[in-house]
Parts: C-alpha cells; structure tokens; sequence
C-alpha cells in the first residue's frame, strides 16, 4: 500500500503509450464511459479513459480500495473530490500524458505541451496581469511560448487547488514570474496563500503544482514516461 503523510505532496506522471497496456480500463464508472463515448476524437477519448483508470488505480492503493469502487462528487465550484475520504487530488492531462497530484490537504496541477500549437498572444491577453504582459513583451520572441507556459501552469494549478477553476480570471492573480529554476513560490487566492512550484519533466513539457500546505515536501513517481 502507498502512503502519503501529512506534510507530502505526491506528484504522479505517466504517459499513456507507456502504461497504458498494464491500466485496466474496467475500473470505470458507467458515466466515465458515458463521458468518454461523448467526447469527439478518439485520441481525446483514450486519453480521458486512460487518466480516469489511472486516477483510480492509484488512488486505491493509497486508500488500499476497490479502484471500481471509489465514488466521486463534485464541489459547487466544480472541483472533484472524493466522497467521503481525507485525500485530496488533482489530475491533467496534455498529449498523451497525464499529472496526478495527491495531498492531505487542497492541491493542484496542470500540465501543458510545448508541442501543440499555441496562440501565444491570444493566451497571453487572457491570462497575465499587467506587470506580467510586461515581462512577457521584453521576453524574446522564441522564448516566450516556453515563459508564458510556466506563468499558465502555475496559475491553472493554483485556480484547481483553490476550487475556482477557469470561472475566476487569472489575470488577477499575480504571480512570482518569471520562477526561479526549482523556486518554491507564494501566491494569494482567496482568504489562503498557497505555495506553488514547477515541475520538472523535459525540455518539451511544462507542468506546475499549487498546495495548501506551503511547507509540503513533493515527491515524484512514475508509471510510464
């Protein structure tokens, strides 16, 4: 059985053309593979039936459950949660890849590829506070995607910890940015200053985790990548 202590991060990655055989897929509830059969392309679709087993697999052996069994609710916000267990998590998915973050308390992350087509400056409009478009316009052209991708992934993961997702702007948040290499930020949301961090995954990733718990340590494992 896994464990994860108060005061630890667990940060979860995995590829699905690398794990994706050793997942088995029945673990689904009858509206994951609702959902699923909804979405438009089959790449989309393999990639949500992969992270969601996944996301159960795991979390069964922390919680040393059935996967099959664990139950989901949804905050009003919208944020996921487990019914009725004292673990929290946050999950993306990029590419064919997927993050998982797990926690005592309230956590999130997101992953993002340097590799799929971008409007950067369209992005950029949407998501970054005046000091932060200033940084982002004396950023070299060639430079900016990997830049503006860090200052998304923190922002994104901390909206997901906080619950508010994408219904809060995140040109009000201001971030610490650009980060430090392996810099262990604060950022206010709501009534709570969160610790946020990167991720390191390779040159053609950019991934970030936001935690409640400012001074948790994070730890990395791999199912596939």
């Amino acid at each position: 059985m896994a464990r994860l202590m108060r005061g630890e991060v667990h940060v979860w990655r995995a590829r699905a053309e690398e794990a994706g055989s050793y997942l088995k897929r029945d673990c689904l509830s009858l509206s994951e593979h609702e959902r699923a059969a909804r979405l438009r392309y089959g790449a989309h679709r393999e990639l949500f039936v992969f992270a969601r087993a996944m996301l159960r697999i795991v979390l069964g052996e922390y919680l040393s459950a059935d996967p099959a069994r664990l139950v989901f609710d949804v905050e009003p916000g919208g944020k996921p949660v487990l019914f009725g267990r004292d673990l929290e998590f946050s999950v993306s998915h990029a590419s064919g890849a997927v993050l998982l973050a797990l926690a005592r308390k309230r956590v999130g992350c997101d992953l993002e590829s340097l590799g799929r087509k971008l409007d950067i400056d369209a992005l950029a409009a949407a998501s970054l506070g005046e000091r932060e478009r200033d940084v982002f316009a004396r950023t070299p052209r060639r430079a900016q995607a990997r830049l503006l991708l860090q200052c998304w992934t923190r922002k994104e993961a901390l909206l997901k910890a906080h619950g508010a997702g994408l219904r809060r702007d995140p040109r009000e948040l201001e971030m610490p940015w650009p980060a430090r290499r392996a810099a262990r930020d604060e950022c206010a949301c709501g009534d709570v200053r969160w610790a946020v961090a990167d991720i390191a995954l390779g040159t053609g990733w950019r991934a970030a985790v936001a935690m409640e718990e400012r001074g948790a340590d994070v730890h990395g494992f791999c199912l596939g990548w």
